[in-house]
C-alpha cells in the first residue's frame, strides 16, 4: 500500500519535472525570437510578428527555472517591437520627405505666402496669356 502511495508521488514529482522543461522550453524560445526580432527590425512585419511572438513565449515560461531568461525574451521582444515601430516612421516620414523635397525644393516654408507662392494652383493652371 504505501508503495504504491510513493509511486503516485514519484509521478507527480516527475510530472511537475516534466511542466517545468516545457515551461524552459517556451522561456529559451521567447530569449530566442526576441533576439531575432532586434537583429531584424528593418523588415517591419516579420519582426513585428516574431517580436509579439517571443512576448508571448517569455509570459508563458515566467513560471519555470528560467525565469531570467523568460524576462529577458519579453524585453527582447519589447525593443524589437519599439525598433520596428520607429522604422515604420522612419520609412514613412522619410518618403515623405522625398516627395515634398522633389515638390518643394526651397521646403516646406514656401507655403507661408501659398496665395504667392510659385507652387500655388494659379501659377500652374491659371496662367494669364
Amino acid at each position: 500500500m504505501e508503495e504504491k502511495n510513493l509511486e503516485n508521488v514519484n509521478q507527480e514529482n516527475n510530472t511537475k519535472l516534466n511542466n517545468k522543461k516545457d515551461r524552459r522550453n517556451f522561456s529559451i524560445a521567447g530569449f530566442c525570437l526576441g533576439i531575432i526580432s532586434i537583429v531584424i527590425c528593418c523588415t517591419v512585419n516579420i519582426s513585428m510578428i516574431i517580436g509579439i511572438l517571443a512576448i508571448v513565449f517569455g509570459a508563458l515560461g515566467i513560471k519555470s527555472s528560467k525565469k531570467n531568461m523568460s524576462i529577458v525574451a519579453i524585453v527582447t521582444g519589447s525593443i524589437g517591437i519599439v525598433l520596428s515601430i520607429i522604422m515604420i516612421f522612419v520609412i514613412v516620414f522619410g518618403s515623405l520627405n522625398l516627395f515634398f523635397g522633389k515638390m518643394f525644393p526651397e521646403g516646406l516654408e514656401s507655403l507661408k505666402d501659398y496665395p504667392n507662392s510659385n507652387f500655388s494652383y494659379h501659377y500652374y493652371y491659371k496662367k494669364s496669356y
